[in-house]
């Protein structure tokens, strides 16, 4: 029983939650900010709420994409960035139980806004529904969002604007919207980076399955330039917001961390058609979101 607890929590991917933790911080400390005054409630709601549908969206992608058989064909995966989480395919818990186990994230995500869309009304219910469609057809049919190139736009609507904007409304922030969603594409950028240095290991299997990504669609020699161009807009607007005093000069700080992503530019440049070796770029990626996502917390409260 132990034993199959673990496999269920492993089939979470967990440790990728920073990329929803951070961007809901950060919403919330601007709303407090804006009010002074603090609603625990409305944070442990939004913040579990958009947990869960994280998890939710990565259990059942590990699901379709089984289903899609793009998993099961993928040769070239770098665990645990990228292939999914290989469960399935190691035969460790069947695909029936994944899908159980995302419907169930799935409700809790909706448990947890529930108290939001009575106290806020109908934007909270959008919200979740846009959530919803995002994450549940992200890999699944019919829509398929991530088969049709739409993966990575989503990817930034949600870990980004979404995110934030709704964490920052819940705390009673409403005057400064257009601040916050400036700050918040610099967030969505970096974490549509992670997928997108990602899909390149899952180039040939995706490919295979025709899921058809902006990667593919581009294909690995014009895509890599997606890359730099997502982390250069990003780190160009965080510089951005630091001038127009949306954070403060602390913020500055993040060009010490311009040389992890030159330096994970130049092993993509390297070997973007050797997907086996990109494993340092991307673990570099993913910390790029987390060091630039803690810089910016402390940069917006000491602003």
């Amino acid at each position: 029983m132990l034993n199959k607890m673990k496999i269920y929590l492993q089939e979470l991917r967990a440790p990728f939650l920073t990329v929803t933790i951070i961007p809901v911080i950060i919403g919330t400390i601007i709303g407090v900010k804006e009010i002074n005054k603090f609603n625990p409630e409305n944070f442990i709601f939004i913040l579990l709420g958009f947990i869960f549908l994280h998890l939710e969206t990565n259990v059942l992608n590990d699901y379709f994409d089984y289903k899609n058989g793009t998993d099961n064909v993928n040769n070239e995966y770098i665990f645990p960035f990228t292939g999914g989480s290989r469960l399935i395919q190691l035969g460790k818990i069947l695909p029936g139980e994944v899908l159980i186990e995302g419907i169930i994230l799935y409700i809790g995500g909706i448990v947890f806004f529930m108290p939001l869309i009575v106290k806020y009304g109908l934007i909270i219910f959008f919200i979740l529904i846009l959530a919803l469609i995002s994450g549940i057809f992200y890999t699944a049919p019919p829509f398929k969002w991530a088969y049709m190139g739409l993966g990575e736009i989503l990817i930034f609507l949600c870990f980004g604007p979404l995110m934030v904007l709704t964490s920052y409304y819940v705390q009673g922030g409403h005057d400064n919207l257009l601040n916050v969603f400036l700050l918040s594409i610099s967030l969505g950028l970096f974490a549509a980076s992670i997928i997108e240095i990602n899909q390149f290991p899952d180039f040939t299997a995706d490919k295979m399955t025709d899921k058809k990504n902006l990667l593919v669609r581009f294909g690995v020699d014009k895509g890599k330039y997606l890359f730099i161009l997502s982390i250069f807009i990003a780190y160009f607007l965080i510089l951005l917001c630091v001038y127009l005093k949306i954070i403060s000069y602390f913020g500055l700080i993040i060009v010490l961390t311009i040389p992890v992503a030159i330096k994970a530019m130049k092993i993509l440049f390297k070997n973007y058609n050797q997907p086996l070796k990109l494993a340092p770029a991307c673990s570099m990626t993913i910390l790029l979101h987390f060091i630039n996502g803690i810089i910016i917390i402390f940069g917006v409260v000491i602003n």
